[in-house]
């Protein structure tokens, strides 16, 4: 809710900024504000559609992280990211993670704050749970690591979700033209590399 006050408050500022308030600013003011409305619209309705039938089973990790597997499947290129909303965690809130897998479709998160802290307590809680949710996404779009020859891939700590989900796509191809993957994940505790 805070967003949509801060857009609001945004919008009068904007029409407010100009010492003569013409017609031009109106008109760019509502038209701003008419294409938030409608990515609002389009994004309710496109979380809406993807609820039904739709539920994740979350569970606890070492090093405060968790494992999210998703009921249905969905299509995906490695590295993308897609909301989660999950309304018995949090009713109005959704939340972008990268994906990890498509089969089963799942996300591993570093637990923070926020969502993310609540979903570790329900994971702790009721181990093996059932939660209803809903997904929007895929989103986002990475290079063609598929016509390389050598592909090395880093990172850190819950970042390697990305990195996990390349590199998993690149064995899963065998293409021929990838003769080597290097893989290096640094984390702060070695009880995170047994996950």
């Amino acid at each position: 809710m805070l967003h949509i006050t801060m857009f609001i408050l945004i919008m009068i500022t904007v029409g407010m900024h100009r010492p003569k308030f013409s017609t031009s600013v109106v008109i760019i003011v509502i038209f701003t504000a008419c294409l938030w409305t409608l990515d609002r619209i389009i994004r309710g309705a496109k979380i809406f559609w993807n609820f039904f039938g739709n539920s994740l089973t979350v569970t606890a990790l070492p090093g405060n992280a968790l494992r999210v597997k998703l009921g249905r499947r969905m299509r995906y290129s490695p590295g993308s990211h897609a909301f989660l909303w999950v309304p018995a965690i949090r009713w109005a809130e959704s939340h972008p993670f990268t994906l990890l897998s498509s089969d089963p479709s799942e996300f591993v998160i570093r637990v923070y704050d926020g969502f993310t802290r609540d979903l570790y307590k329900a994971a702790q809680e009721f181990p093996g749970r059932s939660l209803r949710c809903s997904v929007d996404g895929a989103y986002g779009q990475i290079p063609n690591f598929k016509v390389f020859e050598k592909v090395v891939l880093v990172a850190g700590g819950s970042g390697a979700s990305f990195t996990f989900a390349v590199a998993l796509d690149l064995i899963e191809a065998f293409n021929k033209a990838v003769k080597s993957i290097d893989f290096i994940w640094v984390v702060r505790h070695q009880g995170t590399l047994k996950v």
